[in-house]
């Protein structure tokens, strides 16, 4: 009997650290995307500093926005869009490692409202696998996540190849 109820103890004890992770089973947010959204943070800040030491490709400039590549060496490594149309300042950065895109981030302002809407998407092997508006997640079982999901791997080609240095 002893037996019995130590093994049940070390069952009990040993599946514990799994219901105390930040796991959803049916795919709101897992445990390991907050390692993987912390270390896409920190390679877009690491971009973001080292900015500067970039080098700078206007691709597009016109009166309504323009488009410019930054390359360490032929690495492309960000992308930065900015367009105004129907009163709407729009402003993508779009982060790239080893050539793969893993981060955009997206704010639309209404001229003169001071109004703002900002995205984050984070992808791993440029599948998106979370993504916030206004700060709230958008559920990946979601229709829009699905389509946007779809729609973000060919968009990231079109990058890729469109910034080509």
């Amino acid at each position: 009997m002893k037996r019995y109820h130590f093994i049940l103890f070390l069952l009990v004890i040993c599946t514990l650290p799994s219901f105390a992770q930040n796991e959803f089973l049916d795919g709101v947010y897992l445990s390991s995307d907050e390692e993987l959204i912390k270390e896409i943070n920190q390679q877009k800040e690491l971009i973001d500093k080292k900015m500067s030491a970039y080098h700078k490709v206007e691709k597009v400039r016109d009166s309504l926005g323009y488009r410019n590549a930054y390359f360490d060496g032929k690495e492309l490594k960000l992308v930065i869009v900015f367009y105004r149309e129907n009163n709407l300042d729009k402003t993508k950065h779009w982060y790239f490692q080893k050539g793969k895109l893993v981060y955009g981030e997206s704010t639309i302002s209404a001229i003169g409202y001071g109004s703002q809407k900002d995205e984050k998407l984070y992808l791993d092997n440029e599948h998106l696998f979370w993504w916030t508006i206004g700060g709230i997640p958008v559920d990946r079982n979601s229709v829009m996540f699905k389509k946007s999901a779809n729609e973000l791997g060919y968009y990231s080609l079109q990058l890729i190849m469109e910034n080509k240095e």
